[in-house]
């Protein structure tokens, strides 16, 4: 069970970044975006993880290049890509394998007029090569016994094969896109407890999420604002004891009663977003990330730092 719910938690919680002073002369340049319009931001991505009791860092740079594809009074159409890896640490072969897959994927997609996001225009490519990127993860699990690695083969592919997947490439879209656009700057505050869909089991993962406008920058057309979510306890038990209910003949589980909830471990998931963003589009300009991802003993912090750099 505790193999299970480890899975569960770092397989399937993506770890996604934090900002600056509004004075910064680099928010200037920014104004409406045009067609054809290319600006280049740069991303740190820190990791310190504690596993069974070994703890490690690795850190990560690389480039992030946007393109407006298209703007028009009802939409922005967006492009990004990535290159200039550079890393603190040796990868393996396999990492280089992946990062190979999935560093040259452009990621598309349209907001409204107020940058709030519609959808991904290429999900199903980016599912592809996602799929293709799992599958070359799960080879090297050796240590996984094929009563999970198959059934979770199977779950993914399907997960990668439905449109559902487009709401996951909307998550990661956080790195550098604020969702909601111009609708927070319009109906400030927004507090509150959000629900996410779990495509796994079917049905709304709790996790409260509160955001608050520190300030509002109308020449410019910028906003600061600060964002905290999280799950843990109850609600943590409670969304690792439905997967496997939803999933039992997967697991080779008989009986329900096999499954004890009090007997699942609780993890605890915070995330903190501070961010600077371009009101109309909704595309964040700077923005500084944390994540911690806590089961027991073991954590896993993930730090995300992302400007403007030209």
């Amino acid at each position: 069970m505790h193999r299970i719910t480890f899975l569960i938690v770092f397989t399937f919680y993506s770890f996604f970044a934090a900002a600056q002073a509004l004075t910064d002369s680099t928010i200037a340049m920014i104004a409406f975006w045009s067609p054809g319009d290319e600006y280049t931001y740069q991303f740190k991505e820190t990791e310190d993880k504690k596993s069974k009791g070994v703890v490690s860092q690795k850190t990560m740079t690389y480039d992030l290049h946007m393109t407006v594809l298209d703007s028009t009074a009802d939409h922005y159409t967006l492009q990004w890509t990535y290159d200039n890896y550079q890393l603190n640490y040796a990868m393996q072969p396999y990492e280089k394998e992946l990062l190979e897959i999935m560093q040259n994927i452009p990621i598309q997609y349209q907001t409204n007029a107020f940058g709030k996001f519609e959808s991904i225009l290429n999900w199903e490519l980016m599912s592809s090569k996602a799929e293709e990127a799992f599958d070359l993860w799960l080879s090297q699990k050796e240590s996984i016994p094929d009563s999970i690695s198959i059934p979770l083969k199977q779950m993914t592919t399907a997960l990668f094969e439905s449109e559902t997947q487009m709401k996951y490439w909307a998550r990661d879209l956080r790195f550098f896109h604020y969702l909601y656009g111009a609708n927070l700057y319009r109906d400030r505050p927004m507090n509150g407890t959000k629900f996410y869909t779990n495509p796994f089991i079917k049905k709304n993962m709790p996790g409260n999420e509160t955001v608050e406008v520190v300030a509002v920058d109308e020449e410019n057309w910028i906003a600061e604002i600060k964002v905290k979510s999280g799950i843990e306890g109850e609600a943590s038990r409670e969304l690792v004891y439905d997967f496997l209910l939803n999933n039992m003949e997967n697991f080779g589980i008989t009986d329900r009663s096999e499954i004890k909830k009090e007997e699942i471990p609780a993890f605890t998931v915070t995330e903190n977003l501070n961010c600077i963003y371009h009101i109309p589009s909704g595309v964040i300009i700077k923005g500084e990330y944390s994540k911690r991802t806590e089961v027991g003993q073991d954590y896993k912090d993930t730090k995300y730092n992302f400007e403007l750099t030209e």
